[in-house]
C-alpha cells in the first residue's frame, strides 16, 4: 500500500487509455532461451504423490500458503512458484497463480509510482538499455535499486511502454513457461494474454482474422468457466483484445468506421461474418450502425460490452441532462432485464446530484461531470466534479459515491469493507501510514479502492488500497462479484 497524489480523472480513464494504446505496447523482458524453459509434465489433477525431498503435493501447497501474509512479496511467491509449481495439482497451480497476480498489484503500484523518477528512469534507459533485461540487472550499481529491479523479474513482472511511458505489468510471456501446469482454461488464457502483450500477430498488415479468432477463444473460456480468476483476468484480456481489433493504437482504426471503405474496416467486418453467433459479432454490428463522429462513441460501446461481464446486457453511460437551463453530465444505468430497477437507480443518482447542488448553495451557473469507475453484480462506484458560482466567487467540489443497487442505497466505507467504524480507522491508518480524524471518502476502481481525505491545509489527498491490501477485508470473489461482507 503506497500513498499517492493524482488527479482523479486520470485515475478514472487510465484503464481505457492503456487499452487504446495496446497496439503500440511492447514487452521489454528478454525472452528466455529454450534451454531455460521448464519441460516437466504436470501431475494429474488431485493426485498426491511423493515428490522430491519426500514431500507430498499437499505439503508443497502448504508451504506456498505459508507465504500468504502481509509481509510477503510477489517476488517471494514468484520464486516459490518457479521451483514448485510442477509438484502441485492443476487446481492448486491455478491458486498459486491467482495469489501471485494479487500480490503483484502491490509491486506494480509501488514501482509505477517510482519509475518516472530520474534515478529509476535513468537506470531503465541507461543501465538496462530501455528494457527489463534480467542479464543486465547485475550492472546496476545502486544495490537497493538493483534489488528492486530484480524483484520484478523474480515476481514474474515486466516493463512495457505505453506511448513511451514505462509501466510495470504481469509478464505473461514468462508466466507462459509455467502455464502447462495449470488447468486448461488458465493455460489457454495465459497464452492468449502473452500474444496480446507481445503483439504476436502479423506486424506487416492488420491481422484482423487472427485477432478475431483469439477473441472468440476468450469469449468461449469466459462463458464456460466459473473460476473467479478466469473471470477476472479473462475479462481484462477480452477488453484488451477488443481495443486491439476495433480501436488500434491510439484509436487509429476508429476512422475506418466513418469511411467504411478500407482494409481495416473490411477485416473487422469479416470477423463478424466468420463468427456470427458471438458477442464480438454483435458488438461489431452495433458499432457499424453508429453514425461515428468521434472516438468516444466507439470506446464507450466497447466499455459497455464488458462493464458487468460479457454475460450481462447491463451497462452504464454518461448522458447530458438539462435542468432549469443548466446542462450537466450524469450517470445513467441500463438494466435491460429489470427496467423498474433501472429507473429507481437512475432516480437515486439524479436526486443525489440535486441534493449536492442544493447543499453547496449554488446560485447560478455551474458545470458538473460524473464518471463511473467500477461496477459488479452489486455495486456501482463513481465520482464527479462540480464547479459553480456563489455570488462572484467560483468554487469547486468533488464527490465520490458507491451505490449498492441491489439494496438501492449508497454505501459508506465501513459498510462496504464490512468492518465497524471504530476498528476500521485503525486498520486504514496502518495500511496507509496516515492519520484520519474521520473515515475517508472512497470509490472503487478496477485496481482496488481509492481513499480520499482532506489534509491539514484543506486539500484533497489520496491513497490506494490495492488487491493485496483488500484481501484483509475480502476474498477475491467477494471483491469482484460484489458479495456483501458482513461486519467483522
Amino acid at each position: 500500500m503506497k500513498n499517492f497524489k493524482k488527479i482523479i480523472s486520470v485515475l478514472v480513464v487510465s484503464s481505457s487509455i492503456s487499452l487504446i494504446t495496446i497496439g503500440c505496447t511492447q514487452t521489454n523482458t528478454v525472452p528466455k532461451k529454450d534451454s531455460e524453459i521448464p519441460n516437466e509434465t504436470p501431475k494429474d489433477e488431485g493426485k498426491v504423490d511423493n515428490v522430491e525431498n519426500g514431500e507430498t503435493e499437499s505439503d508443497v501447497m502448504k508451504g506456498f500458503l505459508k507465504l500468504i501474509k502481509p509481509e510477503s512479496t510477489a517476488s517471494e511467491l514468484g520464486l516459490y512458484i518457479k521451483d514448485n509449481i510442477k509438484d502441485v495439482s492443476k487446481t492448486d497451480a491455478d491458486k498459486m497463480i491467482e495469489w501471485l497476480l494479487i500480490y503483484q498489484t502491490e509491486a506494480t503500484e509501488d514501482f509505477n509510482n517510482k519509475i518516472m523518477v530520474d534515478d529509476y528512469l535513468n537506470i531503465l534507459n541507461e543501465d538496462l538499455g530501455g528494457t527489463l533485461d534480467p542479464e543486465k540487472i547485475k550492472t546496476i550499481k545502486d544495490e537497493s535499486k538493483r534489488a528492486e529491479y530484480k524483484s520484478l523479474v523474480d515476481g514474474l513482472m515486466t516493463i512495457v511502454r505505453q506511448e513511451e511511458t514505462p509501466v510495470v505489468q504481469t509478464d505473461w510471456k514468462q508466466l507462459e513457461y509455467y502455464s502447462s501446469n495449470t488447468t486448461d482454461d488458465l493455460n489457454e488464457l495465459i497464452k492468449l494474454y502473452s500474444k496480446v502483450q507481445n503483439y504476436d500477430y502479423n506486424r506487416e498488415e492488420f491481422d484482423a482474422v487472427a485477432i478475431g479468432n483469439d477473441i472468440v477463444k476468450t469469449e468461449n473460456i469466459l462463458q464456460q468457466s466459473n473460476s473467479t480468476l478466469i473471470k477476472w483476468k479473462g475479462t481484462d484480456l477480452y477488453e484488451d483484445q477488443l481495443y486491439m481489433l476495433l480501436a488500434g493504437a491510439e484509436g487509429e482504426y476508429i476512422d475506418s468506421f466513418k469511411e467504411k471503405n478500407d482494409e481495416i474496416y473490411e477485416g473487422i467486418v469479416k470477423v463478424a461474418e466468420t463468427h456470427p453467433d458471438t458477442k464480438i459479432a454483435e458488438l461489431i454490428k452495433d458499432i457499424d450502425l453508429l453514425d461515428v463522429k468521434d472516438s468516444m462513441q466507439v470506446t464507450d460501446r466497447i466499455n459497455q460490452t464488458t462493464q458487468f461481464g460479457i454475460d450481462s446486457n447491463n451497462y452504464i453511460e454518461t448522458v447530458k441532462k438539462d435542468k432549469a437551463s443548466k446542462e450537466f453530465n450524469i450517470l445513467n444505468v441500463h438494466f435491460e432485464d429489470d427496467v423498474k430497477k433501472q429507473d429507481q437507480i437512475n432516480t437515486i443518482i439524479e436526486t443525489d446530484i440535486d441534493n449536492l447542488i442544493k447543499k453547496e448553495g449554488v446560485e447560478k451557473g455551474y458545470n458538473l461531470n460524473a464518471f463511473p469507475s467500477f461496477q459488479n453484480k452489486r455495486y456501482i462506484s463513481y465520482n464527479g466534479f462540480l464547479d459553480y458560482q456563489v455570488g462572484e466567487d467560483v468554487k469547486s467540489t468533488s464527490f465520490y459515491r458507491t451505490l449498492d443497487y441491489i439494496e438501492e442505497k449508497f454505501v459508506s466505507l465501513d459498510e462496504y469493507l464490512g468492518v465497524q467504524q471504530e476498528s476500521l480507522k485503525g486498520k486504514l491508518e496502518k495500511l496507509t501510514d496516515k492519520e484520519f480524524q474521520t473515515l475517508p471518502d472512497y470509490y472503487i476502481t478496477a485496481y482496488g479502492v481509492t481513499l480520499i481525505w482532506l489534509d491539514s491545509e484543506g486539500r484533497e489527498d489520496y491513497a490506494n488500497l490495492n488487491y493485496k491490501d483488500l484481501m484483509e477485508f475480502f476474498t477475491l470473489e467477494e471483491f469482484l462479484e460484489g458479495k456483501k461482507v458482513e461486519n467483522k
